[in-house]
């Protein structure tokens, strides 16, 4: 061999002795025989790979550089910082959830482990480019290799000799542990592996995982929430069939069909100081419309820009200013306001594909997201804001992830969450029955009481804000899809999408609901004087 060729070689070898005893010869001998860490099913995944990588570096330094031999170590560095950055996401403060300081596995450098293996694949590729960079006369090198020059072999140097001891000796420790982790075929690792021990009694190996869907999103593979243009056959509605007992049947008073073009609508909401509506559109469109349902302005958001909202499913009023949000919970306000400025015209369309001399966006912080705990791998499909708390309501609907629904509320100003909880029942139940698939479609706040619209078992569930607690329940009949809920004059409007019809149909409230929450207090205490 030349001394080029010796070179190349010999880095190489040391980039393979590098990989195969740093991170995964400390990750075996260190942590896991001697601090007792055990990998867990994706460790364990990422490992493997850091060791296909290492033996394909041999291959390079026994057969020489081939096009297969680059590519295949390109592509399983790739490989593995896709499964790194898939850990991390879910395990780690990508994923949202953990503050900082929390983790999985060992901390190192402020990092915990599985965020090092983005790093250390990463690493590979750039090792391996600043070795291709160096080694003089590679493409010579490589065509001799691909000719067979080399012969059938090319000779062992001493660092390439340590190099395949070294891989031997990790290789089979990684195995001793993995047996003693994870089990024999057809074991798979743990995703919640114990501490390590060499006592045959605590051994804890597992089929588990082959139960799981092949699917790289894992959990976050949610599916979509039913929306105004598409129908669940899973959605009942007969109130008879839902969870709870002698529900209370509204009475309809009037129906009033929409002209307001033919796209399906998905919110409504009622600003009571001006007596006018906000109402969204399929496909991010949203009006303001006056008493009677006429359009006074008409506007479309931009979805993509910035923040992707994707299609609009419910309307609030923020203050003065029309509010839409997606299910994904990103939301965006607007001002109705005359714009006559050329300039200022062409700054809100920016943001907006029509009306944009019609709605500004006042603030950029008015273009947000809401962040949730318990519904992060669930959607919703309306909110709402009331002005005399300054806070914002949304339920969640359930998935095959998450089988039930929440509540959150969040705070006006900052956006930020206040409190999340699942409600407790106040309500008589049918024996083994739950609330947990009711599908919140629309919410309406009235500072002191929310009232949640279902499309399942065509329900309105009455949430106590302060006890946390569904007090109480109604039940309807003639809507087929309904989506918003707003209340006027002691009336539930329930927007609904009938067929090509955007209808509102109207409810008179029961009696009780009528009083003003400091009127009821008063009756209550009246009524309590009175026994």
């Amino acid at each position: 061999m030349q001394n080029n060729e010796k070179c190349f070689i010999n880095m190489m070898s040391i980039a393979v002795i590098a990989l195969i005893m740093l991170p995964v010869g400390i990750a075996c001998v260190i942590l896991g025989f001697g601090m007792g860490d055990s990998p867990c099913v994706m460790c364990w995944a990422e490992r493997i790979t850091m060791i296909a990588i290492a033996l394909i570096g041999l291959f390079i330094v026994r057969y020489g550089p081939k096009r297969v031999y680059l590519a295949s170590l390109i592509f399983m560095a790739c490989w593995g910082m896709f499964n790194g950055f898939i850990h991390y996401s879910i395990d780690g403060t990508f994923g949202g959830y953990l503050d900082i300081g929390q983790g999985f596995g060992l901390e190192i450098f402020g990092a915990h482990t599985q965020f090092w293996v983005i790093v250390v694949d990463f690493f590979v590729l750039v090792f391996l480019a600043l070795i291709l960079f160096m080694s003089r006369n590679f493409g010579e090198i490589m065509h001799k290799s691909e000719n067979k020059e080399f012969g059938k072999y090319i000779p062992l140097t001493p660092t390439s000799k340590f190099a395949h001891l070294a891989f031997i000796a990790i290789v089979a420790l990684n195995c001793l542990q993995a047996f003693i982790t994870s089990g024999p075929p057809p074991h798979l690792g743990s995703s919640t592996p114990p501490r390590m021990s060499l006592n045959p009694d605590k051994w804890f190996w597992e089929q588990d995982h082959w139960e799981s869907p092949f699917d790289f999103r894992f959990d976050w593979d949610v599916e979509k929430p039913e929306l105004v243009t598409s129908r669940s056959n899973d959605l009942v509605l007969q109130a008879d069939a839902g969870a709870i007992k002698n529900i209370k049947f509204l009475t309809q008073s009037e129906k009033i069909t929409l002209n307001l073009g033919k796209k399906p609508l998905t919110g409504l909401d009622l600003n009571k100081k001006t007596g006018t509506f906000a109402i969204s559109a399929n496909n991010n469109g949203f009006y303001v419309a006056d008493a009677n349902f006429n359009a006074l302005r008409y506007a479309r958001h931009d979805k993509h820009f910035i923040m992707e909202m994707e299609d609009s499913v419910g309307a609030t009023w923020y203050k003065d200013e029309v509010s839409i949000i997606s299910y994904n919970k990103t939301f965006v306000s607007y001002l109705p306001t005359d714009i006559i400025d050329k300039d200022e015209q062409n700054s809100q369309w920016r943001h907006l594909i029509d009306g944009y001399d019609k709605f500004k966006l006042t603030d950029f912080g008015n273009k947000n997201r809401f962040f949730t705990l318990r519904a992060k791998q669930q959607y919703i499909l309306d909110f709402d804001y009331d002005e005399a708390t300054n806070k914002y309501l949304i339920a969640s609907v359930p998935s095959k992830t998450r089988p039930n629904w929440s509540v959150a509320i969040l705070d006006g100003d900052d956006k930020m969450i206040v409190e999340e909880y699942v409600p407790s029942i106040g309500v008589e139940l049918k024996d083994g029955k739950t609330l947990d698939d009711y599908y919140i479609t629309g919410v309406e706040l009235d500072t002191d009481y929310a009232y949640l619209l279902s499309k399942n078992y065509s329900s309105i569930l009455k949430l106590d804000l302060k006890a946390k607690q569904i007090v109480d329940a109604f039940a309807f009949t003639g809507v087929s899809n309904p989506r918003a809920i707003t209340i006027r004059d002691n009336k539930f409007l329930i927007l609904s999408r009938e067929k090509d019809e955007n209808i509102v149909f109207v409810f008179d409230m029961p009696v009780q609901e009528t009083l003003p929450a400091k009127e009821q207090d008063e009756q209550i205490q009246s009524d309590m004087q009175n026994l």
